[in-house]
This record gives structure tokens, sequence and C-alpha cells, in this order.
């Protein structure tokens, strides 16, 4: 287990570090070409840290540059600039409804945001920002959540053993799940408004007992708590138990509706979509102006510098490699190998060019909207679309 959590911590400071000595060093360029990449990942639930941190040489930059022309800046010189955003993080998974707090003084005159179901997604939208004193306000009905159905969902073991600790509100709430071997002294929290709650419980030891109980306050600070129940580390399990939203089906075009309200010092939006869905939200940044002066093909032509990119096997698989290498030890599927003779894979599971297997055929590149980024919702759904007798 230490040689393990060694692995994984020396994983962590390669992948939030800097980059390699010899790696290009002006990631922050990457914006100017690829902002819809950037904009889209970022507007995902599950984000990879190294493209949140805008570390995009980590994964992609082989260590050299080459000059290239400027001949995109004049082909793009009368297109409007890319809207840059600012992607919030305060926004939960798939539901039909979505809630947020928000502070006026982190905030413009707008936010931007876009939903979708996997399958259809609305464009980028604008809600304009009224004054906040000028909104009505959220009614207190003055009692705290009714909290139902607490649950453990799965113990496991991997780097650590770990716990998902479940249950459900009748209303929009935060998260927080109390734990301990002899008292729940010990806390996790998740400040995501929500009505299906979720908390994974990370370090805990083996063959062990421990006592917990869950706490959700609503908007308007009203609290509630579960008894203090029990669960124990000796065996792993998962509930087979998917969410009826998470799991549900594309019902056509994406339409959300969106509402604000003043609720103390902050704003609450509240998003209503005739469907379950992900919600990205965002604050748009002024662009500048852009200015071209460099005339492609032309007698001392203004170039730039761009780094050489890693191949896909380098991409996909060894640049993962280099912070989880523990996965290595039988905890993960086997890659860089070819599919089963005869097996149908899904397009939406993505190979190396010459068709073998790699991290990015069960996971999504950047950002996704379910946990570990992968390609399905559930461990099981993302095992049974290859493995059609799993």
């Amino acid at each position: 287990m230490r040689v393990q959590l060694i692995l994984f911590m020396v994983g962590l400071l390669l992948v939030s570090g800097s980059p390699p000595q010899g790696a290009w060093a002006s990631d922050s360029s990457c914006d100017d070409c690829h902002r819809q990449v950037l904009d889209h990942g970022m507007g995902k639930r599950y984000v990879h840290m190294p493209f949140l941190k805008k570390q995009c040489s980590a994964c992609h930059v082989s260590g050299q540059t080459v000059s290239v022309p400027t001949r995109r800046e004049i082909d793009t010189a009368h297109e409007p600039p890319p809207q840059k955003v600012q992607w919030l993080r305060d926004v939960q998974g798939v539901a039909a409804q979505h809630w947020v707090l928000l502070s006026p003084e982190a905030l413009g005159k707008k936010l931007v945001y876009k939903a979708g179901d996997g399958n259809n997604r609305t464009g980028l939208l604008e809600l304009p920002l009224p004054p906040l004193g000028s909104l009505s306000a959220m009614e207190n009905d003055g009692r705290g959540p009714a909290i139902t159905d607490v649950r453990v969902s799965d113990v496991r073991r991997g780097i650590s053993t770990t716990a998902t600790i479940a249950w459900n509100t009748d209303e929009f709430s935060d998260s927080l799940v109390g734990y301990g071997v002899s008292a729940p002294d010990s806390t996790k929290a998740d400040g995501k408004l929500t009505r299906e709650h979720e908390i994974l419980l990370t370090g805990l030891d083996k063959n062990r007992t421990y006592r917990f109980k869950v706490t959700s306050r609503d908007v308007s600070g009203n609290l509630s708590n579960s008894d203090i129940l029990e669960f124990s580390t000796s065996a792993t399990f998962i509930q087979d138990t998917p969410r009826h939203e998470r799991n549900s089906r594309s019902a056509g075009p994406v339409e959300v509706t969106p509402q604000l309200y003043r609720q103390g010092d902050r704003y609450l939006a509240i998003f209503e979509a005739n469907q379950p869905v992900t919600l990205a939200l965002g604050i748009p940044e002024e662009t500048p102006e852009r200015v071209v002066t460099a005339v492609a093909g032309a007698p001392g032509e203004e170039s730039r510098s761009h780094p050489v990119l890693k191949s896909e096997l380098d991409t996909n698989i060894h640049a993962c490699d280099s912070c989880h290498a523990y996965l290595k030890q039988g905890y993960s599927h086997p890659v860089n190998v070819f599919p089963k003779p005869g097996m149908v894979i899904p397009k939406e599971y993505s190979l190396l060019p010459d068709g073998r297997i790699s991290c990015m055929t069960c996971h999504v590149p950047h950002g996704g909207d379910f946990e570990y980024r992968l390609v399905k919702s559930g461990k099981k759904d993302l095992c049974l679309g290859c493995h059609t007798d799993y």
C-alpha cells in the first residue's frame, strides 16, 4: 500500500508540476487556435488536471518546435474572434434541473451556458444578469431537506480503499459526510446543489468498520442530518443501481429555461430542461480585437513556433503511464493490444490508427460528463459496450 501511495503522489507531482525540461513552455498560446477544444473540455463536470491547468505540453508535446507560417491568421482575419469563457465548476452532473448559487463580485453583466444529453446539445446561450436587488427572493420554508435512501453504494480497493456514500433529498442542497472508526469526526463535503447526493471517501483502512452520517443544507441555510450508520471495508462490492436520470435516453432537441432569484447576497440561478442534461455554466471574457500584420507567403513573413506533437500512441498510452504507473499493477484494462477477433467496438470507443486499444478507448480526453471521464455513465455499461456477454 505504501508503494502504491508513493507512486500515486509522484504521479500527482508530475501532473501538477511544470512541464519537463526541454518541453514547449508556451501552453497558454494553445488558446489562440484551439479555443473550441478548450471550451468544450472545460465545460464538463470531470476535467483532466493538466487540461484544467492548461498544461497541454504534459500530454501532447514532444519537446521540439518547428516554424510555421501565420496563414491561419490571414484566413481568419475577417472572422469574429472566438468568445473566451471562464467555466465555473459548481454545477452537478446529469439532471433535468440545475441550481447554482453565484456571488455577484465574481460576475459581469451576463452568464453563458450550454446543455446537452450526449446526443443533442444547445449552442452557447446568454443569460443577462440584472441588478441583484431587482430580483425576487427565494421563499424560505423554514425546514431542512428531507433525507432519504442513505446507502453505501460501493466499497472498492485500488490505490487505496474507498467507499461511496449516497442519499437523496426532496430539495436542492449541498452534501457532507461525517465518518470515522469510533465516531464520525472526519468530514468530506461537496458544495454543489443537488437532490441526488454522492460523496467518495478515500484513504480508508481495510477490514475496518466505520460509522458515518450525512448532512444536507438547502439554499436558505436549513440543515438536516441522518442517523449514524455503519459500513465495513472487509469486503468490496458495487451496487448495480444506476440513477434514472443519468441513464435516461435522449428525448430529442434540448431546451433549457433559466430563472434568476435573489438568495441573500447571491444570485440563485435555476435551469430547467425538458430532459436530463449536463449543464456548463461560465462567465464570458472580453476578447481583444484581432490585429493581423503578416501576409502569408510574402518575403519576411512573420512565423510562429509550434511544438512537434507526440504520436497518438505516446499521447493516449505512454503519457498516461507517466503519471498513472500504478494502474499497470492489475487495476486497469489491458492497453496497446488488439481487440479479440470478432469483437465489435462501438464507434464512441476510440482506437489507435492501427486498431489497438488505448487508455482513450474507455476514457474521454480533456473532460467528460461521467466519473473518471468514462465514455459511458457506469462501469458495467462501459464493459457491455464491447463485452456483450459480460
